[in-house]
């Protein structure tokens, strides 16, 4: 080619995914790119456009191999916006496509100090370019930039890998945390408590020596007489793992139901506490034989496996009538308002029905933790409040001024909560507890109003933390997280409201039946923020059901789709991340169906479970990601990708003898079967027609030719003539039609038609094919 043109540009491609293939299709994009910039000359340059990267081989592939319809838009895309620059330009070409950063590892890293920490690797690719650089920046918790991490002090680090083509192009940042934490601290084989300032601190661990051991901070004295190194380490670890183990079964009750167990309390089954304790006497087996210390390790682990287990099993008790329950509540309740009187600012609406009380900053793990409570008696469905900017800014200036003292993070808790419990009446789903006042029938949830101005202060400290609870649950958001909402609500009004599952859609309700949830709702003044910069952290109680183990959350949409959180249960508790809110329901089957992604067929359509059927088998797809158009019209390429799909999709070897297609088309080895099993004809011009509408005596045809082709019973068995029409049916389909009639395939239309001659839309063909898979069963 350079021969005929010196001067010409070359345009070359990188291989789209193969299922099960990908070391030797990246093997074989990465010769291509070398090759390409090999022979790549000024006059003569080589562009390579990538066809690999955001391919992929589930949803944009229908066989594993080749493009859908989805795979071919965007394969469009990728050449336009290739030969666009190179046809417009005069061949010089700017590039204006941004690298892509690769990278599919843990965004959030929790560091033990001391231990070794490598910075993960992120790669990037380029549409043009074959190398791209990609350089990390870290930042520490005080905003300085450094040159690595240092895993000898506390500390948290912010890394973000960018990565820039030679024309100046920004690749998305990827953006990782990494966190040094002080391990647990055991002086001479014994527990240290939180906050002791004798041992809990690396002055004195680098004062008296120590060293880090499965997780914990292992410190010796010569104060204390004790010797501390000459009791082997892994022997210390197992004695503290059986005496935490011990411990919890102690603290756990007996029971089969939970209902002779207070709420205050927890209880297992007697067989799981058996079970238990047989893992805790053999770990005591093993630490009073003579093992060595590889065995000894190897029982430590085992009885942590078991101890959370255990944890994993356990209920919150159900007996709400034990007089020792309310007394609980009520000196508790007491006790809190003799402190808030004597140490804290309290005020009380009398219009609202609820009382407010700014609680003094108190330092707690790694925390500063100021506490807004805000209590209620009211009998309304939603606990709704709202906090003045004067009620925030108090709070937040003493949390600062708190903060400055002891230099920990800084975390704001509202706490919504109702203070009355009684016996009756349910207090939500999730919670267990009651109301005192018998007038409430429901209780739905709660909402707090926040001016955003008030938290714009406290968001600017990277560190810091906004948490809501409530009886429901509670959402937790970090700083990036909270910037970006109050970015976008500007000057409105915020709104949290966390509720029980209401107003639910009929998709919703038809994925989550019996199912238990919450639903979580931000909005502002004029609308609602679905999705935010990061992820908040949420948290509910769930009692497990019987012969429930995993559990996982789901998120559900208004469309009836459904989408697996990340789910930890802890303590009967549900813990998940998410960044958005909406519907979110705990099940513990390990998948839930997608019921519906397209926003243009729902569930009260004639033809929805028509169309989902020949969609989740993949047998027609939509027309995007989000649409099917169930009211366009069909093509004879539509059907006879259909049906090619229905028996397996085998290639065919025929020959291609159509003018209007080519082997690079998407319905090409469809068409090529169709033709070769006697399915479909041609046209006498030497034409397929694949874009051509297809009528409904057409349709008859194909079927009935496929019916034969898989050996179904394909003789004309329905009457025709009651239809008004019947007169219109051309004489090639009247047998066609007869049998698609007799066998429910086709039906007649309003004013008793069977309209040979009109054209099939989408949807009709996803019910035709419907019919004839269960006429094929």
């Amino acid at each position: 080619m350079r021969s005929v043109n010196p001067n010409i540009t070359l345009v070359v491609a990188k291989i789209t995914p193969l299922a099960g293939e990908e070391d030797r299709i990246d093997d074989l994009n990465s010769k291509i790119l070398g090759w390409a910039s090999y022979n790549a000359t000024a006059e003569s340059p080589i562009i390579v456009v990538d066809q690999n990267t955001g391919m992929n081989t589930e949803t944009d592939l229908f066989d594993a191999a080749h493009p859908n319809t989805i795979g071919e838009y965007k394969m469009a895309n990728r050449w336009y916006e290739t030969l666009s620059q190179i046809l417009e330009t005069d061949q010089t070409i700017t590039d204006v496509v941004a690298p892509t950063l690769s990278y599919d590892g843990e965004l959030e890293f929790d560091i033990l100090m001391g231990s070794e920490f490598t910075l993960p690797t992120v790669t990037a690719t380029d549409n043009l370019d074959a190398t791209i650089n990609v350089v990390p920046t870290i930042v520490d918790k005080n905003g300085e930039i450094v040159s690595s991490i240092d895993t000898s002090a506390q500390n948290k680090y912010t890394v973000t890998y960018n990565a820039e083509d030679a024309e100046g192009n920004d690749a998305p940042p990827v953006i990782i945390t990494v966190t040094i934490s002080l391990p647990n601290i055991l002086l001479n084989g014994k527990l240290e408590t939180e906050g002791d300032p004798q041992w809990g601190t690396p002055t004195h661990w680098e004062k008296e020596g120590g060293w880090i051991e499965n997780g914990y901070l292992l410190v010796w004295s010569d104060k204390i007489s004790y010797d501390f190194q000459s009791e082997p380490l892994n022997t210390i670890t197992l004695e503290m793992s059986i005496s935490d183990a011990e411990r919890e079964y102690a603290s756990v009750k007996t029971s089969t139901d939970g209902n002779d167990v207070s709420t205050t309390e927890y209880w297992a089954t007697q067989d799981d506490k058996e079970e238990f304790m047989e893992a805790i006497n053999k770990a005591k087996e093993v630490l009073n034989s003579p093992l060595d210390q590889n065995e000894i390790e190897e029982a430590r682990a085992e009885i942590d496996i078991a101890r959370k287990e255990f944890s994993e099993k356990i209920r919150r008790g159900k007996n709400t009538e034990n007089d020792d329950y309310e007394d609980y509540y009520e000196d508790e309740y007491n006790n809190e308002n003799k402190e808030i009187n004597e140490e804290n600012t309290t005020k009380y609406n009398p219009d609202k029905k609820y009382e407010i009380n700014v609680k003094k900053p108190v330092a707690e793990k790694d925390f500063t933790i100021g506490k807004i409570e805000i209590s209620s008696k009211s009998a309304d469905e939603i606990f709704s409040a709202k906090l003045t900017p004067d009620d925030i800014m108090e709070s937040i200036k003493n949390l600062i001024d708190e903060n400055n003292t002891n230099n920990l993070n800084p975390k704001l808790i509202i706490d919504m909560k109702r203070l009355n419990k009684s016996k009756g009446v349910e207090m939500g789903s999730l919670t267990g507890l009651t109301l005192l006042n018998p007038e409430i029938t429901e209780y739905l949830g709660v909402e707090i109003e926040i001016d955003p101005t008030s938290l714009s202060e406290f968001a600017q400290n990277k560190d810091a933390m906004l948490e809501i609870q409530t009886d429901l649950g509670s959402v937790s958001f970090n700083s990036q997280v909270l910037t970006g909402i109050l970015n976008e609500a500007q000057e409105d009004a915020l709104i949290f409201r966390i509720t029980e599952m209401t107003n639910l859609t009929y998709e919703q309700q038809e994925v989550i039946k019996e199912c238990e949830g919450i639903n979580l709702e931000l909005l502002t003044d004029e609308t609602t923020i679905l999705k935010f910069v990061g992820e908040a952290e949420v948290k509910f109680d769930y009692t497990l059901k019987k012969d429930e183990n995993e559990i996982t959350v789901y998120y559900v949409d208004e469309y009836g789709n459904t989408e697996a959180m990340d789910t930890k249960y802890e303590y009967g508790e549900v813990i998940f991340t998410t960044d958005h809110f909406s519907v979110f329901i705990v099940t513990d089957e390990s998948e839930l169906p997608t019921i519906n992604s397209f926003i243009d067929v729902h569930i009260t359509d004639w033809y929805y479970e028509n169309i989902m059927n020949v969609y989740n088998k993949g047998l027609i797809l939509g027309t995007s990601e989000n649409t099917f158009e169930p009211n366009s019209v069909a093509t004879r390429a539509l059907l006879a990708e259909a049906l090619y799909r229905m028996n397996g999709g085998i290639e065919s070897t025929s020959i291609n003898t159509f003018t209007d297609i080519s082997t690079s088309d998407w319905f090409f080895q469809s068409v090529m079967w169709a033709v070769k099993a006697d399915i479909y004809n041609g046209f006498d011009d030497g034409t397929f027609r694949p874009n051509e509408s297809i009528t409904r005596e057409q349709l008859a045809a194909i079927i009935h030719n496929f019916a034969k082709y898989i050996g179904l019973d394909d003789t004309p068995s329905g009457d025709i003539r009651k239809f008004n029409d019947a007169k219109d049916i051309s004489n090639w389909a009247v047998e066609a039609m007869q049998w698609a009639v007799g066998n429910n395939i086709i039906a007649g239309k309003e004013a008793n038609i069977l309209d040979p001659k009109g054209t099939s839309a989408r949807a009709e063909i996803a019910v035709i094919i419907t019919r004839l898979l269960n006429l094929n069963n």
